[in-house]
């Protein structure tokens, strides 16, 4: 079952301007999401791998996004990387990602969790 991610702009609340957020994940890559009115995207210290690669038109890429993860991590939704394929359509861009292909974002404060209004509890932004 594949993850599409389109409403977590309206969670990070990118609002007008640009707005560039600092994270790093499970994997110890280092992220920056920016997002610039209604449109983030994310660039990392390393390249997009997703299972099965892309299918022409979309491309690989990285999103975020607010999931579960397997016991024994926290039951609430934790903000995740995911190595994706990314399309662009006419009302904007849109992912897609396997849920092996997303790993938690670590924090040691709130202002770890990429400006998405989750909370650092435990090493984990919960949302």
């Amino acid at each position: 079952m594949a993850l599409v991610a389109v409403a977590l702009v309206a969670a990070i609340g990118c609002g007008n301007g640009t707005n560039k957020y600092a994270f790093s994940d499970q994997l110890g890559r280092h992220c920056v999401l920016t997002c610039a009115g209604s449109h983030c995207s994310v660039t990392c210290d390393a390249t997009p791998m997703p299972t099965g690669g892309c299918n022409n038109p979309s491309a690989a890429c990285f999103g975020v996004a607010l999931d579960n993860l397997p016991p024994p991590a926290p039951t609430t939704p934790v903000l995740e990387l995911c190595a994706a394929c990314c399309v662009e359509l006419d009302s904007g861009p849109q992912w897609s990602s396997l849920p092996q292909d997303c790993t938690a974002v670590v924090c040691t404060q709130d202002a770890d969790c990429a400006g998405s209004g989750a909370h650092c509890v435990a090493g984990y932004c919960e949302k």
